[in-house]
């Protein structure tokens, strides 16, 4: 005789598991990733969920312009996304160029069914900082330490994140060339 799986602890681990959501990791150190690089926009999808990266620069107004600007999108070796700009001299593999009043950086945009929670950056070392933006908002400044890996926490319901290292200026008058990759963005969808 079969024992019957009792309805209700069933529905409750269901109802739970709903509520808790999906996880879905969006790997910047994969081969799908790579994709993305050389573009100014591009999307990754993972589990049917898609996450459009867009690359940016700052005007000298100050404004970021997304997506067809003079930087792109960088995945080297699978180290993760970072940023070149064609402005500089040399292409670096950075979010800040060497010239002071240019800016770059990068964007994700979330569809509805996507809930951010936190990111990892890496090769992003002590006196180097990472300025986040919350739907254009400004969420933190984010400073690395020795062991290159941070992993911040994100405000959950937002459809934008931006990340950029503006960098302090030295008493030479030139920015430090805060840099770092993306290697990993983690949330949930229902």
């Amino acid at each position: 005789m079969k024992t019957p799986v009792p309805s209700l602890a069933l529905s409750c681990v269901l109802a739970l598991t709903f509520a808790m959501g999906c996880s879905v990791s969006y790997d910047f150190q994969s081969p799908a990733a790579a994709a993305l690089d050389g573009i100014t926009e591009g999307t990754l999808t993972v589990d049917g969920v898609p996450l459009v990266v867009q690359a940016g620069t700052m005007t000298a107004a100050g404004v970021f312009t997304w997506g067809g600007s003079n930087a792109t999108l960088y995945v080297v070796s699978y180290d993760g996304l970072g940023m070149v700009s064609s402005i500089a001299g040399s292409p670096q593999i950075q979010a800040d160029t060497s010239v002071a009043s240019v800016h770059d950086g990068v964007v994700f945009l979330f569809g509805p069914m996507f809930t951010p929670q936190q990111i990892t950056l890496s090769k992003f070392f002590t006196g180097e900082d990472c300025r986040i933006f919350a739907d254009d908002v400004l969420y933190g400044d984010f400073e690395g330490n020795e062991s290159g890996d941070v992993v911040i926490a994100l405000p959950g319901g937002a459809s934008k994140i931006g990340l950029t290292a503006l960098g302090v200026e030295s008493p030479l008058g030139a920015s430090d060339d805060s840099d770092y990759f993306v290697t990993l963005l983690q949330g949930t969808m229902p």
